[in-house]
């Protein structure tokens, strides 16, 4: 095996890696925003605590304990309350005590704590219990861009055990470090480490850079938004500020618009999980495409398109149409694909992703437009599938359904052909309306 095709299955495999370990924390983030009124729900959490910290304590005394804090806590902070919804409050706390009080002549350890269980649970839901949302939100940000540098500094090691010159030649070891190492190569191997963890502590734009000076490997200008190169300060932020904003923040931000105040608390919430899931991942996918377009041998680069476009598909099949677009756009400009089926597989992806959202006014012109009389049959189907052509579409869909153009398996789960499964579905429903009808 050469040391190029070496290279190619590292970096095919560091990919893969890094792609199926960000969709897990994806995947997370989605679970997390299903089940978020079972998370924060505050009653709950309050109620763990008081039997944590009170073992003796049955479950019907913390509940009610937990309902009874929450309760007095709305009603002493609301301020538009009406006569008649805080009598109703009241009446609500009084019932609770009462059964407090109740539980505790039959329970003579509860009914000497409860003056203190009560003054500890209401301090507990006023200073100490807030949605976990806001805890765990951040942690998956922070677990994105983890993953995104362990990913880099792989792709590192790789590269720089492929071009070892490409290290500065300013590079300095004690002698105590040199005698160390039991070989040449392990000393090699301990000189590109450390150049690899000294470039890690640079910033983002930094990172950037070393790939492009190294190694010739470089990011199309128009993907480094501004909008990329936040989500790094941002998960600093989450990590060394508690999301609160600062000078260094400040300093390094172009975002458009006002920028927050020194001190001001950013949000980390479900949305922005996934903008900085998009991101990264689209970001992965280039500079993988470039190594294997930069450095390695032609026939090679097939892994990074059927890649490219599995990905593109499963984004698709997730309703992640935003991701769709971007990477459709990003690496359709940025990587000269080698194969033709490729190349349309990643731009009808895109057309589709651009109807999803709504947006299709601005691909309309060049589907309508596309020449595919001689092309294969599932690209014909394709545009009149993106057209809305329902009618010829269907026809053709069931001419070469259950053929190589069209797999079963496919016709059932390819999102582009949802409208023409409708329409073939509504046609079959009216037709048996019309059978059933009595004849006149």
């Amino acid at each position: 095996m050469t040391e190029n095709q070496q290279l190619d299955l590292a970096v095919s495999r560091l990919l893969d890696e890094y792609i199926e370990q960000i969709r897990a924390i994806m995947q997370l983030a989605k679970f997390t925003s299903e089940q978020a009124s079972q998370l924060d729900n505050t009653i709950e959490r309050l109620k763990s605590q008081l039997l944590i910290d009170y073992p003796w304590l049955d479950e019907s005394t913390a509940q009610a304990l937990s309902e009874l804090s929450i309760e007095i806590e709305k009603l002493s902070t609301s301020r538009d309350i009406s006569e008649e919804q805080s009598a109703e409050s009241k009446n609500s706390i009084f019932a609770k005590l009462d059964t407090l009080h109740k539980n505790a002549t039959e329970n003579s350890m509860l009914g000497e704590s409860l003056p203190e269980l009560l003054h500890i649970s209401l301090h507990s839901m006023a200073s100490k219990i807030f949605p976990s949302t806001d805890l765990l939100f951040p942690s998956l940000l922070v677990s994105l861009v983890s993953t995104f540098e362990t990913f880099i500094s792989e792709l590192f090691l790789e590269l720089y055990s492929r071009f070892p010159l490409a290290m500065s030649e300013k590079a300095q070891f004690s002698w105590k470090g040199v005698a160390s190492a039991q070989s040449l190569e392990e000393l090699r191997s301990k000189i590109i480490e450390r150049t690899v963890t000294t470039q890690l502590f640079d910033d983002f734009d930094a990172w950037i850079q070393h790939f492009e000076s190294k190694f010739g490997i470089g990011v199309p200008k128009n993907f480094l938004s501004d909008g990329l190169k936040e989500i790094f300060l941002r998960r600093n932020l989450a990590v060394h500020s508690g999301l609160r904003v600062n000078p260094i923040y400040l300093d390094k931000v172009r975002l458009a618009g006002e920028h927050p105040e020194v001190g001001e608390k950013l949000i980390v919430d479900y949305s922005y999980i996934e903008f900085a899931y998009q991101h990264l991942s689209v970001l992965g996918f280039v500079l993988s495409w470039q190594i294997a377009h930069k450095i390695l041998e032609q026939p090679s680069l097939g892994f990074f398109e059927d890649q490219a476009a599995n990905t593109t598909y499963k984004y698709l099949l997730e309703g992640k149409y935003d991701s769709v677009h971007q990477m459709t756009s990003v690496l359709s400009k940025a990587i000269p694909v080698i194969s033709e089926d490729v190349k349309l597989i990643m731009q009808i992806n895109g057309w589709l992703s651009l109807k999803r959202l709504g947006r299709f006014d601005e691909c309309r012109n060049d589907v309508s437009t596309w020449q595919t009389s001689t092309l294969a049959a599932r690209f014909q189907l394709a545009q009149l599938a993106l057209l809305d052509e329902l009618d010829k579409g269907l026809a053709l869909a069931q001419q070469i359904r259950g053929t190589k153009e069209l797999s079963i398996v496919h016709w059932l789960s390819w999102p582009l052909l949802e409208e023409i499964r409708n329409h073939e579905d509504s046609k079959t429903s009216t037709t048996d309306i019309a059978i059933l009808e009595p004849m006149s």
